[in-house]
């Protein structure tokens, strides 16, 4: 298997060309497995089609939020335009024969509740469609990170790390919600997830490997709940039931 690990990968269409041309008249190349790492908007169905045809099988797309301001926060796109066709690239990947999976944040620093609940549907939708699903909760503040140099604005956690003669190394950590519930529910359901999904597994007799997706969906359900454990005056509800993924 060779993994193209660069999301800029099509970028260059003249590169891709001749990439695509050499993979072709190669024959100690074919049989090989390609797996392509990319932006989402960089893919259509014919850039697809050759793609297939030279050995890739796998994509992986860095969709990090199906919410257009979010998205718009953080430098993925820029209209409508783009968004709608960053939004569609994983369902066109997998429509094309490609395992997809696709990356998302879901805790991200500036995220309502009303986005929160649609991000959790979105996913889960795009689980049900076939697609694998990696959530990551928070945003890391890494050095030279717009996190950083305004830190001022945001609220973010300390990593520390023990040094020899008992010193220790204080590094930042990651970005925490701006909104207090999101925050409460963050931090609750972090805490929680991993019981949660060890009595998901055993509620299903389940042991050994299982399917990712079983991860991703016990960790919207154990947000879920903790949601409405939080005061408030009313709880946005967000339709899993129907999830054939379990």
């Amino acid at each position: 298997m060779v993994i193209f690990a660069d999301d800029d990968f099509l970028l260059k269409r003249k590169n891709l060309s001749e990439l695509l041309t050499l993979l072709r008249n190669d024959t100690a190349t074919h049989g090989l497995i390609y797996v392509i790492e990319t932006f989402p908007t960089l893919i259509n169905q014919l850039i697809l089609k050759e793609l297939k045809e030279v050995g890739f099988r796998a994509i992986m797309l860095g969709l990090e939020s199906p919410v257009f301001r979010v998205l718009k926060d953080i430098g993925k796109v820029r209209s409508e335009n783009s968004f709608v066709q960053f939004l569609s690239a994983p369902k066109m990947a997998r429509g094309a024969g490609f395992f997809t999976k696709v990356t998302a944040i879901l805790f991200y620093p500036i995220i309502s509740e009303e986005e929160l609940a649609f991000t959790i549907e979105e996913l889960t939708k795009l689980i049900d469609y076939g697609i694998s699903v990696i959530v990551f909760p928070y945003v890391v503040a890494l050095s030279g990170s717009r996190f950083q140099s305004e830190i001022e604005n945001y609220q973010i956690l300390s990593e520390k790390y023990a040094l020899p003669n008992e010193k220790e190394l204080s590094l930042p950590g990651v970005v925490l919600p701006k909104d207090r519930v999101i925050r409460e529910v963050a931090s609750q359901a972090t805490r929680r997830a991993e019981t949660y999904i060890k009595s998901v597994l055993e509620s299903y007799h389940i042991s050994g490997d299982y399917p990712a997706g079983i991860n991703v969906l016990s960790f919207f359900e154990t947000i879920i709940d903790c949601w409405k454990e939080i005061p408030r005056k009313k709880f946005l509800t967000i339709p899993l039931q129907n999830s054939n993924s379990m």
